[in-house]
């Protein structure tokens, strides 16, 4: 009951003012300071009316915490009760200063606050003493703060800059009544009398809650280039990017970050148009396209041309009209859309992050690729491009150019399915598969079709018998995307329109790191210098991609001879 001596012993002060004999009051028991506190307010309330306000209508709450007694909100009470007893409000300080018997707003709220946590069972710490004497103008500042770190709430602040979290400051102040300067507010809120370093620390403050970064810019929308860029920008920030990333979104770990922004990656990545391929061709379902990658069904079966013009072996209506829709959705779709997979090929189930396709037969004459001549264009073969090894489980050899020409061509992605070479990859087969081999080329069918063991024509790489090497294709995807704050202080993000081009992988050499394009294995090699592939998945590649050391060989027979002798 520390405030309640205090009270008593001022209002004797007060007593000497009035004809109202409360001396006795101040040897009275500690049991009695209630009563005597009870009874000054009684007087305080009927014999003057500058106050507008008693202590009885405050009310406070038996079982509130000490947060209920912050300054900011036990002032803002005392607002409330003075406006609701229609007194004007440009004299809120003057009445608050007369409730509690002092003569300036800091030392005013100093006393509200130690009467409310007395009320509610806290003890409100060592009594202040009795009131401070009249202090002249410009006298030495009071000790005690006029706003709090957490009711400044710089998450909403917009950014740190020195300007924006001064307003922020000054505008609490202006609320709470305050009359002193910022400076000192700054350095009564951090007990530091050098101001310099007072302004350092609320900067600090403001970014270790708010972040550092407001907005950037990238080409996609995916954990590890959001970190990259975010890192670039930490200039002057008093902490690092793991911290940064938790105050840009607002949580309590960098595991709890990397899901908010995955999360803000999907709201990007669903406002993007889609397609499927069915889209492509209404024909294109999950079990036509099984077929299909199985190296079955009248797009590998038939000879003759996907444009027409073949008089000897001329497609039927069936592989024109898919001809066409094929042509139709690379023109129109497949470089505007994400092309998604309902389920076919097993690309779900990839362990390795690639996809191959190895073709046996050229079915299409006069377009300069394969042996498919006009008037003579059965059991044509594509252009060679690689070796075929062996083939699992039987381990039947075809090394020594036992097989006729075979020609691979595959895909890679990255371990993280929102960055755009794995958003992108089903595009990329439609190009690599269904374009640019079979309907630009004529390629088809799977590498060998009298084999004892299931080849398939394309499918994820380590179901693919063991080849020297194979050609790549890569898609270089153009979406802008814009991360900003929103009110709330939380990252957010806004896409632009998507743009996908087809291009010759751009990879690099196993053994030196120079530049090996057109090659899936070096392109591997280069997701691993880019972190976009993990070494493990590299070498497992490798295991079907036998001349990864050699890129571009397309006469390596000798990997093959070899990884067969080492067969056991």
């Amino acid at each position: 009951m520390k405030f309640a001596s205090l009270f008593v012993s001022s209002w004797i002060v007060f007593s000497h003012q009035h004809a109202h004999t409360v001396a006795a009051s101040s040897s009275v028991g500690t049991g009695g300071l209630r009563k005597d506190i009870d009874v000054n307010r009684k007087l305080q309330q009927t014999t003057s009316g500058k106050a507008c306000i008693s202590w009885d209508e405050f009310d406070f709450p038996n079982n509130a915490n000490d947060a209920y007694c912050e300054v900011d909100n036990i002032y803002e009470k005392a607002i409330m009760i003075i406006e609701g007893n229609n007194c004007k409000r440009k004299k809120v300080r003057n009445k608050v200063m007369w409730l509690t018997e002092t003569n300036n707003i800091r030392a005013a709220k100093g006393v509200l606050v130690n009467e409310c946590l007395e009320f509610i069972g806290t003890d409100p710490g060592p009594s202040p003493g009795p009131p401070p004497a009249p202090t002249p103008v410009g006298g030495p500042p009071s000790d005690v703060a006029c706003t709090t770190l957490e009711g400044l709430n710089f998450r909403t602040i917009g950014e740190c800059s020195n300007r924006n979290v001064k307003n922020r400051v000054e505008e609490k102040m202006k609320a709470n009544g305050c009359d002193h300067n910022y400076n000192t507010e700054i350095s009564l809120l951090f007990d530091n009398t050098d101001t310099d370093e007072a302004k350092t620390e609320i900067t600090d403050r403001c970014k270790r809650e708010f972040g550092c970064v407001v907005n950037f810019n990238l080409n996609g929308c995916d954990y590890n280039a959001i970190m990259d860029a975010v890192d670039r920008r930490l200039r002057n920030c008093p902490h690092g990017i793991e911290e940064e990333l938790q105050a840009m979104t607002n949580t309590g770990s960098i595991d709890g970050a990397k899901n908010f922004l995955r999360g803000i990656c999907d709201e990007v990545f669903d406002n993007v148009d889609t397609s499927s391929y069915t889209d492509i061709d209404s024909r294109f379902d999950n079990t036509f396209m099984n077929n299909y990658t199985a190296g079955k069904g009248f797009l590998n079966d038939e000879t003759g041309n996907f444009q027409g013009g073949q008089r000897k072996n001329p497609a039927t209506p069936a592989s024109l009209s898919a001809g066409e829709s094929i042509n139709d959705f690379y023109e129109d779709d497949a470089d505007s859309t994400i092309l998604t997979n309902d389920g076919f090929g097993n690309f779900d189930s990839c362990e390795n992050q690639a996809y191959m396709c190895c073709f046996g037969r050229d079915r299409q004459s006069n377009d300069n690729n394969g042996n498919c001549a006009r008037n003579d264009c059965e059991d044509a073969d594509p252009g060679d491009n690689s070796n075929l090894c062996f083939t699992e489980p039987s381990n039947t050899p075809y090394h020594g150019q036992t097989e006729n020409d075979i020609h691979c061509h595959g895909l890679a992605w990255a371990e993280d399915e929102n960055d755009l070479i794995s958003l992108f990859k089903m595009n990329n087969f439609f190009y690599v598969s269904m374009y640019d081999h079979m309907y630009t080329r004529g390629y088809v069918e799977s590498a060998v079709r009298d084999s004892p063991d299931d080849i398939p024509m394309c499918a994820c790489i380590e179901d693919m018998p063991k080849v020297s090497r194979a050609d790549c294709t890569q898609v270089d995807v153009d979406l802008p995307v814009s991360f900003t704050r929103d009110s709330n202080g939380n990252l957010v993000a806004t896409a632009g329109n998507v743009q996908v081009d087809f291009n010759a992988c751009q990879g690099r050499d196993f053994d030196d790191g120079n530049r090996a394009n057109n090659d899936l294995a070096s392109y591997a090699v280069k997701l691993v210098y880019q972190d976009r592939m993990s070494p493990d998945t590299r070498d497992r590649i490798f295991e079907t991609l036998l001349g990864y050391a050699k890129p571009n060989n397309n006469e390596n027979e000798q990997v093959c001879q070899d990884a067969y002798n080492n067969l056991s």
